[in-house]
């Protein structure tokens, strides 16, 4: 061999060696294995390194193109040797981690390059949150490249870099990381090997697994009032452990992975500031990797609402991000350390106006307004076909007609405890044991939660009767509590429903408007709950001398 072919020689294996070195930098030291060294493109040259090892401890698949061949264009050989990654990868439960460097689709491969492509992501598509995919942008990522890259839970990127998918574009990471499509952003490669290693020891391998645990410090930031999102976020996590996701981006939301006593959790922070449609699109995004995961979420609510734009914008963002929360079935937690303001408050609202009977008798014209009233939703049994006679039947009391009546609470029954359910999902106890509590707690010595299960028995005693159930079950009130709440359900049970629908015959003989002895009533049903309360604190004090 000559000196030029030598030369030739170490030249092509100095651009073959790129793509290894960067896996090796990546990988446990001697932890990586490489998996096809030999398969090349057409034209004989190695366009990708991958192969498996051990990234913290976990077993990871990892793919790196090779820049210095053909601009890393993504040929046929290359797709399928990336597809083999993450075939092996999703049979075996293991993350993948790409790093991209690559001009995009290699051109002369026409029709072909492009099939194998759409099959490449065919398979990371299948894999989406059932493993956890990261994509490393090293350098170049262009076109079909961005398009893979951008599929991963995990966007990591090199300042400067190129990441878009049309040309010419002067896109780069760092405008990116602003615009949110760019997870974490470091400042050169080591620095993003080092946040992907991060992120693997945080995240569980697939969807099936636990997250990692790990021995933990305690936090030793303290907090105090007007601290920052992320101070408070460093407050609970354990020392050193928080990982940003997103920082560049909505910057009045911070969305963080931690440890919180050595296992993973994710944090939704807020700032205080009212929560725009970017926020909003952040904390979306953020919720669904958790939930993909099954990681706990804890959400520090600090927000004044929702802004207001012409374009309502806000609408569809907010609604995106409540329905992410409710359909999450991760464990989730709210931490309130200011204020929180509109989605709890509204689910309250909706809870007086179903049940209160706000709506229940409307004048003429507004009639309409009365489809919001829970007497409405359920509805009533009409009468048997041929017959006077309505679902109960006639013929005076009886054990029948005692069955055929209690049959017919059913649906009223389900429908409010289903009705309870969804409200108490969207903060409506949360937003109840603030407002409420300032009342209920000095005439009834209850907390203000209790607030949603007293105006549910204004129409639905049963409802109200079930959530006091839970309510003591969850051992959020005490026994003492328990009967006073009782005794204020027990007094005037279902006075809306009950006054509007037994007394309705009388109300042209009324010497007042028909509301004032509903106020009556209601005040009379307070007056019940605290003498009860005064008789439970003094004749029966030594009944509940160890109730808590």
């Amino acid at each position: 061999m000559s000196v030029q072919e030598e030369q030739q020689v170490s030249e092509l294996a100095e651009k073959d060696k790129l793509a290894v070195d960067r896996l090796t930098a990546l990988f446990d030291d001697g932890a990586f294995t490489e998996i096809d060294g030999y398969a090349k493109s057409a034209s004989g040259d190695v366009e990708a390194a991958a192969g498996f090892g051990t990234v913290n401890g976990c077993p990871v698949y990892a793919f790196a193109q090779n820049v210095n061949v053909n601009g890393g264009a993504i040929s046929v050989a290359q797709c399928a040797k990336l597809k083999k990654i993450y075939d092996l990868a999703t049979k075996t439960g293991c993350p993948v981690i790409g790093i991209y460097d690559s001009n995009g689709v290699k051109l002369d491969e026409g029709f072909e390059a492009l099939s194998a492509y759409g099959e490449l992501v065919k398979a990371s598509t299948a894999m989406s949150g059932v493993c956890t995919q990261i994509s490393i942008i090293a350098g170049s990522c262009l076109g079909a490249s961005a398009l893979m890259a951008n599929m991963a839970d995990v966007v990591i990127a090199v300042k400067d870099a190129d990441f878009y998918v049309t040309t010419p574009s002067d896109v780069t990471a760092d405008a990116s990381y602003e615009q949110g499509t760019v997870d974490i952003l470091a400042d050169d490669l080591d620095g993003a090997l080092t946040a992907a290693k991060d992120v693997v020891a945080l995240l569980p391998g697939n969807n099936l697994s636990p997250a990692p645990v790990y021995d933990f410090t305690a936090p030793s930031v303290a907090v105090d009032t007007g601290a920052s999102a992320m101070d408070v976020i460093c407050a609970v996590a354990d020392a050193g452990s928080v990982v940003e996701l997103k920082g560049g981006y909505a910057t009045h939301c911070v969305t963080a992975l931690a440890t919180v006593g050595g296992t993973t959790v994710g944090f939704v922070a807020f700032d205080g500031s009212a929560v725009c449609p970017a926020c909003a699109y952040k904390a979306e995004a953020f919720v669904k990797l958790c939930d993909a995961y099954n990681l706990p979420i804890l959400t520090v609510a600090d927000a004044d609402g929702f802004v207001k734009d012409a374009e309502n914008a806000m609408l569809t963002a907010a609604t995106r991000m409540e329905t992410a929360y409710a359909t999450a079935t991760c464990p989730k937690i709210a931490l309130i350390t200011s204020k929180s303001i509109g989605g709890a408050y509204i689910a309250l609202a909706l809870a007086v106006i179903l049940f209160s009977g706000v709506f229940y008798k409307m004048p003429a014209g507004k009639e309409w307004l009365g489809a919001f009233d829970f007497t409405t939703l359920i509805g009533h049994f009409g009468t048997i076909a041929g017959s006077k006679n309505n679902f109960t039947g006639a013929g005076g009391d009886s054990a029948r007609a005692g069955f055929l009546f209690s049959l017919s609470l059913f649906p009223g029954v389900m429908l409010a405890l289903g009705l309870i359910e969804v409200l108490a999902h969207y903060g409506a106890l949360r937003a109840a044991q603030v407002l409420m509590t300032p009342l209920l707690k000095p005439i009834l010595g209850v907390p203000g939660y209790t607030g949603l299960a007293l105006v549910t028995d204004f129409q639905s005693t049963d409802g109200g009767a079930a959530l006091t159930r839970a309510l003591y079950d969850e051992k959020r009130v005490t026994r003492k509590q328990l009967i006073t709440i009782c005794a204020w359900q027990y007094a005037g049970a279902g006075c809306i429903n009950n006054y509007y629908s037994t007394v309705s015959a009388l109300f042209p003989m009324f010497l007042c408007p028909v509301w004032i002895p509903v106020i009556i009533i209601v005040c009379l049903k307070f007056v019940g709950g605290a003498l009860i309360r005064t008789v439970l604190s003094t004749v029966y004090k030594k009944d509940f001398e160890n109730d808590n």
